[in-house]
């Protein structure tokens, strides 16, 4: 009888320990589909960026070798070779011809140009491996780099003895008809079923060179662009650990990649877009991300705040609980009017921040025309008022609109809850506006008028402001810090 008892207490604790150690297991696996995770301690994954969407065809070219693989199984396809293009287009499926007007005998789903390491340049002391100087450099033979003659470029050839030019930054150009660019990394193509898919795959460093040259004008102060290569960052590595998903319905084709290559996320033009002073910024905050508790945080910037930025429960839905709401906050930003360091430079820089005092003017016509595009049932406008304000005064963060709809019956609606509805709903620069109506001699509502001050959501980083505090002096941590309240830490990803 004992030992029956001691089996059924052993049994139960078992029971009890499994039942706590699933229900440990379904937290851990709950925070890690919901939690951004920890900062890498060797480093991020690539990072892969949508370029185009829905093209009927894309063609490359290449300064150096590489090869394009059928991504199904990862057979070469045939290899690329300077002077050599590669047209691919969507026909129910990828097709690729080269420029010789010779088909490639298959269709594909997925395609993958990748670049072959750069070559092993010869020397006086034989083949040996020299550092990249450019986008391509040349050795002579006591192993000096030598500068690139233009007539060279896209070549593969010697010059005398022992003198060799190579490509030192392999980069693919890609031409959609509409747009061309070269890139680093490489170029992915996939089929939809609305056409090809261009993606960029390529190291989050070389990312950020055609990021942050675009993002924030490169003749600003270099504290100022190391604050942005560093928010910049953190805002790829937190996608990388939540990355973009694309379906279609009624197919199981499913595309992940780490974000779109504009405002979407954020604005990435490749190599053509680099420039010198913001590949610095990145090279020398290099690794350095903001984090919160151990984790990489949502690091939100903007072009202006119009003078106060924002907390984000104001501008952005978020649930009670989302560790943005302890570093995303709302405060005074009074050098975000402040103008470039050097007036000579730059369009505007004379006059400092020009996103203050602009204006925007509707009829009420339009603006009934745009309340009815966004779904709101105004046939008339009769009047608009502002129904509510963020915590800080400052944005308007619901409407309040009188009309009549298509019948003549009168209509009265609340526009919006979160002050970037409103911005997006108006399509105005920013949600820090005053309103102004107009009425005839009827007291019918002819136009209004929206005065306002600022560029983007107003949540973060101001890259307005970010500018004023370089230019008083700020470092980049100092101007991190700013934005993002003391609770964000600055750390190092890699080893």
């Amino acid at each position: 009888m004992r030992q029956d008892s001691a089996s059924v207490r052993v049994w139960a604790l078992r029971l009890r320990f499994g039942g706590l150690l699933l229900a440990t297991l379904a937290g851990m696996a709950f925070l890690m589909v919901w939690w951004p995770g920890p900062v890498p301690a060797g480093g991020t994954e690539p990072v892969t960026v949508c370029l185009g969407e829905g093209l009927p065809a894309v063609t490359l070219a290449v300064n150096g070798s590489c090869e394009l693989k059928d991504a199904a199984g990862g057979r070469i396809v045939t290899a690329l070779e300077p002077g050599r293009e590669l047209t691919v287009r969507f026909a129910d499926g990828l097709e690729p011809v080269l420029n010789d007007g010779s088909a490639l005998p298959h269709r594909f789903s997925r395609l993958v140009l990748s670049p072959l390491p750069p070559p092993r340049v010869l020397t006086a002391w034989g083949v040996g491996e020299v550092p990249a100087q450019g986008e391509l450099f040349g050795i002579n033979g006591a192993g000096e780099a030598l500068p690139l003659p233009g007539e060279r470029r896209y070549v593969w050839t010697a010059d005398g003895p022992l003198t060799w030019w190579a490509p030192s930054v392999p980069l693919v150009s890609v031409n959609t008809g509409e747009w061309q660019r070269r890139y680093r990394g490489e170029i992915i193509l996939q089929a939809t079923p609305e056409g090809i898919m261009v993606l960029n795959r390529l190291p989050l460093e070389e990312y950020l060179y055609g990021v942050v040259a675009n993002e924030m004008p490169s003749w600003w102060p270099l504290e100022a662009l190391k604050a942005q290569a560093v928010a910049a960052r953190t805002y790829a590595v937190r996608r990388t650990q939540a990355p973009r998903v694309k379906t279609w319905d009624q197919t199981q084709l499913k595309v992940v990649f780490t974000a779109y290559g504009d405002q979407r996320d954020q604005v990435y033009k490749g190599f053509d877009s680099e420039a010198p002073a913001t590949t610095r910024a990145v090279q020398e905050t290099a690794g350095l991300v903001l984090t919160y508790r151990g984790r990489p945080i949502t690091a939100a910037y903007h072009a202006s705040s119009g003078g106060v930025t924002e907390d984000v429960a104001d501008v952005w839905k978020t649930p009670e609980g989302d560790d943005t709401r302890a570093y995303l906050l709302a405060h005074q930003d009074p050098l975000d009017r402040l103008g470039p360091e050097n007036p000579s430079r730059g369009p505007q820089a004379d006059e400092g921040n020009p996103h203050y005092g602009w204006v925007v003017t509707m009829t009420a016509g339009e603006l009934a025309a745009r309340l009815t595009e966004k779904g709101y049932p105004f046939a008339t406008v009769t009047d608009i008022k502002v129904a509510a304000h963020t915590a800080s005064g400052a944005r308007v963060k619901s409407l309040r609109v009188d009309g009549t709809d298509d019948q003549g019956r009168p209509v009265s609606r609340t526009i919006g809850q979160l002050a970037d509805q409103v911005r997006m709903l108006l399509g105005l620069k920013s949600a820090y506006f005053s309103i102004e109506p107009e009425y005839d001699a009827d007291g019918k509502l002819v136009r209004v008028t929206f005065r306002g001050q600022g560029w983007g959501h107003g949540v973060g980083m101001s890259q307005w402001g970010a500018l004023g505090l370089a230019r008083k002096g700020s470092t980049f941590r100092e101007i991190l810090e700013y934005y993002y309240t003391d609770a964000v830490r600055l750390e190092r990803y890699g080893p």
